[in-house]
């Protein structure tokens, strides 16, 4: 009986859960030609970002105008989108093999290379407005993902407000040295103590908005704010550290801060109840996770079992259970 069941368990550790994937997702990649388009364009097919996407629209100079020419990836399909851009900003800049871009070589190293640059007044600041976001983009919500790197150093950053028309909200972003991969900066230090190598603004809905850098929101100044590229995604219900998927690993950081408060969504509080991760917020996961994840239990290690599988392993118990009755009744017997 305890060798079934340590198999069973096993089964369960090991068992295989599907994902949901948001198809539908709008890149901007600035300063595509600093250095040069070689190292900082991305090609159609290339996938990158935090949520992967092909299909990024290489956006050159330090000021301009996209109208009508946009388009946005539908699961590695081009789409024409109605949306339009316009940036404005000191400079361009590029952060390549020789300054703070170690991420490996490929499309994620591309869109990290070159960026819009600021001064370090305000002055100097980065200002960038999109227009006439898609409907597809935005149903129910969307959140935008803000990629900064610098090409030296840590700490160096500043203040990221973004509008959509609701009221300004504010995330102080600073970069990493030398990431090699994608962190998110949680925007709350003012000081630039905490790094990373994007920003995320949740749960938008306004079909515009728009974005400004400034170091001098911070303290001490930042000194440089870079932008290196954009994403809008539709929000997708049950995903916590948005990603694009509704998987266990989600599941796992709404585990991990059950009933503390003070929680952002990519802390688990799916639902806004004030910073709490609660039962709503799993179940929140749950609902939009897919019948893969219906016996996932909030509490235990291992994910809970199908009915179905209950079934035939009680069955299997009940046959072993007696046949060991039936043994013990003919040793009786005789």
């Amino acid at each position: 009986m305890t060798k079934l069941w340590q198999l069973f368990l096993a089964s369960c550790v090991a068992w295989a859960i599907p994902t949901m994937v948001k198809a539908q997702n709008l890149g901007l990649n600035f300063a595509a030609t600093d250095p040069d388009a070689a190292t900082s364009s991305l090609n159609p097919t290339d996938v990158a970002g935090v949520v992967p996407q092909a299909n990024w629209n290489n956006l050159e100079l330090n000021t301009g105008t996209d109208v009508g020419s946009l388009e946005y990836d539908n699961n590695g399909t081009p789409v024409a989108s109605t949306a339009t851009v316009s940036w404005t900003s000191n400079n361009t800049w590029r952060s390549t093999d020789t300054g703070n871009n170690a991420f490996p070589a490929g499309p994620d190293r591309v869109l990290m290379a070159g960026y819009l640059d600021t001064l370090d007044t305000t002055a100097g600041a980065i200002s960038l407005t999109v227009n006439n976001i898609d409907a597809v983009l935005r149903t129910p919500a969307y959140d935008v993902y803000v990629y900064m790197l610098g090409d030296s150093g840590e700490n160096r950053g500043g203040g990221y407000t973004l509008d959509d028309g609701s009221g300004p909200i504010v995330k102080y972003g600073s970069t990493m040295a030398g990431p090699t991969a994608h962190v998110e900066d949680p925007g709350t230090d003012i000081d630039n103590s905490l790094d990373g190598t994007y920003l995320r603004f949740t749960s938008l809905t306004g079909s515009s908005f728009t974005l400004t850098a400034d170091t001098t929101l911070t303290t001490p100044n930042g000194f440089r704010s870079p932008i290196n590229g954009l994403q809008i995604v539709p929000v997708t219900p049950g995903d916590v550290n948005g990603d694009g998927l509704v998987n266990i690993t989600d599941f796992h950081i709404i585990r991990s801060n059950l009933f503390k408060t003070g929680q952002s969504e990519a802390q688990g509080d799916l639902v806004g109840t004030g910073g709490v991760v609660d039962f709503a917020d799993y179940r929140e996961w749950k609902t939009h996770a897919g019948a893969g994840f219906a016996s996932v239990a909030l509490f235990g290690s291992v994910p809970e079992p199908s009915s179905a599988l209950l079934f035939t392993l009680g069955a299997a118990i009940a046959a072993i259970a007696g046949r060991r009755a039936e043994r013990r009744y003919s040793r009786w017997a005789r």
